[in-house]
């Protein structure tokens, strides 16, 4: 519960310092077509910084990533396994090489 909470707290925090925090500033230029423009947050950035934060704060010896596999499980558990499957892959060094493995 703790690490689901940290994680929560940082997108409040985030939500009052979105002028100035990185997870919310940091765009990419998603098109630029006659003059129009479309720029696009990065919302990986955002969970990425919400899993850093909670780590620190509550000083976990584990990544709290693994929370993404348990969530996912609820909507789809072949995936999850998948992913699972993927990270003990990328762990002992068995990661794959081309896009067609996916």
């Amino acid at each position: 519960m703790d690490t689901i909470l940290g994680h929560e707290i940082y997108h409040f925090i985030e939500e009052q310092y979105e002028q100035e925090i990185y997870t919310r500033t940091e765009k990419i230029r998603l098109w630029n077509f006659l003059g129009f423009k479309n720029d696009s947050a990065i919302r990986a950035l955002s969970e990425i910084g919400a899993m850093a934060f909670t780590k620190e704060l509550n000083g976990l010896k584990y990544s709290p990533f693994i929370l993404d596999i348990l969530l996912y499980y609820g909507y789809d558990s072949s995936g999850a396994g998948k992913i699972y499957r993927d990270i003990l892959g990328m762990s002992s060094g068995r990661c794959r090489e081309t896009v067609e493995d996916y």
